[in-house]
């Protein structure tokens, strides 16, 4: 049976893709999960970890269309996170955002990275049989600087279901917007001096830990904004609803390919392109209308995608470096974004649940594991007799597992202790 599916042509797989997905989001309602969660589910079913339908080969025609979809799907649901930053409402936010974010972000890393070490010192099989404390330590940098990263998506999926509204949702969409900027400055600045902590290389410059990240950053907002101010002066000409759509998502899906292939942020590029669209652009809210007609199939082809991509035998797997990793992540995005929110004084239902809806982890998580993966110096680095990409490699990815599977739970019970789901959506 699977051998039938998996040569199905490439749009008969999209609309298995989009069928299963459609009944994961139905069982997801009836069991009052997040559709997001139906989704990954039906992509876990119908995936190598279960059926195999869809299990193409990586260089594969399929497996490539499946790519670009997803890249295209984040795009957009870049551009709609860039979208709701409107610049009166983060003037009056900017104050309060930025230092909880990254408090967030650095409790992650520190968190992290602090547990690893600690239990290192103290029990060591606990985290790598045979592991000498010097050669954990880069390990736990590595591993608390990628722990700083949050994927946007699946909170952008639950507050678009829910239609939430207030200051946690405000506050959230802010947070995950800005989390890819201080996670690539985090690791832009750990990794090197990781990277010389093995005792391979000593080549801590300034152009490797300070300007190559603030390149990326720079340049993927740079190009997002250009996009905007050119998006901008066309809609004032462009009459319909139909060709605004058309030059959004052309614009979008050009984002996308370029920074992809410059190796600059295609997050960073979309949602600097829509908060400048949205705030430049004196039709903003029929524009926003037009893009959620067809966000649905791809929200659904985006989220089941990822669950085929999941391999829940990385679970199994995860061992006692990835239970610690998974547990210290969760400590530091709640604790920092709790210091950070007591610290500015930020309302309670912020200083409370802004951690829970931080969780989510995926796309910048893995395209970090893939630098570590590159590094020329590293292959030959080995921790307890293993080679410290790979531990890096089957650490993150089980922890991708399962913060995709709670993280759309953790945000929807954040959002509704903090009353901003209306009682019939909950």
């Amino acid at each position: 049976m699977s051998d039938f599916f998996q040569q199905l042509p490439v749009l008969s797989t999209i609309g298995l893709i989009l069928i299963f997905g459609f009944l994961g989001s139905q069982l997801g309602r009836k069991l009052k999960l997040p559709s997001v969660t139906g989704y990954i589910f039906a992509g876990v079913v119908i995936g190598k970890s279960m059926l195999g339908w869809v299990a193409a080969a990586p260089e594969s025609t399929t497996a490539l269309f499946l790519d670009n979809i997803s890249i295209a799907a984040l795009g957009l649901i870049a551009f709609t996170i860039g979208a709701e930053l409107h610049f009166g409402k983060l003037k009056k936010m900017a104050g309060k955002v930025l230092p909880i974010a990254l408090l967030a972000a650095v409790g992650a890393t520190v968190v992290v990275a602090g547990a690893i070490i600690l239990i290192a010192w103290i029990f060591p099989p606990l985290i790598i049989p045979k592991a000498t404390i010097s050669g954990v330590v880069p390990l736990a940098l590595i591993l608390g600087a990628i722990a700083s990263a949050t994927a946007p998506a699946a909170v952008m999926a639950v507050v678009n279901e829910y239609r939430t509204k207030g200051p946690l949702t405000d506050t959230l969409l802010a947070t995950v917007a800005i989390d890819d900027v201080f996670c690539i400055m985090i690791f832009g600045l750990v990794f090197p001096v990781s990277v010389a902590l093995t005792g391979v290389s000593s080549a801590l410059n300034f152009s490797g830990v300070v300007l190559e990240p603030l390149r990326e950053i720079i340049l993927s907002l740079l190009l997002g904004g250009v996009a905007g101010l050119i998006t901008t002066g066309a809609l004032r000409i462009i009459k319909g609803r139909g060709g605004v759509l058309v030059l959004v998502l052309a614009f979008i899906l050009f984002l996308c390919g370029l920074a992809h292939h410059y190796h600059l942020s295609p997050l960073l590029a979309t949602m600097a392109f829509g908060c400048l669209v949205v705030n430049l652009h004196p039709r903003a809210g029929p524009l926003l209308g037009a893009l959620h007609n067809i966000e649905p199939p791809l929200f659904v082809a985006f989220f089941t995608i990822a669950g085929i991509h999941l391999d829940l035998g990385m679970l199994a797997g995860l061992g006692g470096l990835g239970i610690i990793y998974f547990l210290a992540r969760v400590c530091g995005k709640i604790g920092g974004a709790r210091i950070g929110g007591s610290v500015l004084r930020a309302p309670s239902v912020v200083r409370r649940y802004l951690g829970l809806g931080l969780l989510p982890q995926a796309g910048v998580a893995i395209g970090l594991v893939i630098l570590v993966q590159e590094n020329p110096h590293l292959g030959s680095v080995m921790v307890g007799g293993q080679a410290l990409p790979d531990i890096v490699t089957n650490c993150i990815l089980g922890a991708v597992a399962l913060n995709e599977l709670i993280g759309p739970l953790a945000a929807k019970f954040a959002l509704s202790k903090a009353g901003e789901i209306s009682g019939e959506e909950q």
